[in-house]
């Protein structure tokens, strides 16, 4: 496994905690933490990442 895959998936949940972090400090809360909601949103897709059959063999 290459430094490079290994910076997609670092980039992906990068990506992932800025958007859930945006969407809630629009619509849930006005804090800088995430809401209950959200923050088990980005629980879940830190999870599938971390079992993404393709994992850090993903090609972009």
């Amino acid at each position: 496994m290459s430094e490079g895959n290994k910076n997609i998936l670092r980039k992906e949940r990068k990506s992932i905690r800025i958007m859930i972090n945006m969407y809630c400090g629009k619509f849930h809360n006005k804090e800088d933490e995430l809401c209950e909601e959200c923050s088990d949103l980005l629980a879940y897709a830190q999870k599938r990442l971390d079992f993404c059959p393709w994992g850090e063999d993903k090609i972009r």
